[in-house]
């Protein structure tokens, strides 16, 4: 039961981070030039890891070619089904080593491709990654 409440809690706060970042994103306030026109940032993620463990991402996939930003816009939420797939269930252990985010993100960016049917993306990579 204890580790229930932990889990609920831990999952509470990843939620919390994630509507904070969603928020701060979003707009406000001045600094910050936005993103590159080749980068397509994806909406920040939580999947379910082993062990009642979980992983904070933020995606943002290279295009490219930035001309293609509206056709790869339109399938992110295929795109971000495929990722949670490929996630759920991993160990924590292996999703938290440095190897497993450069190897994760060529096999994204080859996933991605292979449901595109086209080489659109370049290059996944993480404006934020946290193994809970």
């Amino acid at each position: 039961m204890k580790g229930l409440r932990v889990f609920r809690i831990g999952a509470g706060v990843a939620l919390l981070a994630v509507f904070i970042g969603t928020a701060s994103a979003g707009g406000g306030g001045g600094g910050g030039g936005g993103a590159s026109p080749d980068t397509l940032p994806l909406e920040p993620m939580v999947v379910n890891l082993k062990d009642q463990r979980y992983i904070q991402i933020k995606p943002v996939i290279k295009l490219a070619d930035p001309v293609d930003t509206d056709t790869v816009k339109g399938w992110t939420p295929l795109l971000r089904h495929e990722l949670i797939k490929y996630l759920v269930g991993r160990d924590p252990k292996e999703a938290s080593s440095p190897q497993f985010m450069k190897v994760f993100s060529e096999e994204v960016a080859e996933l991605f491709n292979k449901v595109l049917r086209h080489e659109y993306i370049k290059d996944v990579i993480f404006d934020s990654w946290v193994v809970q």
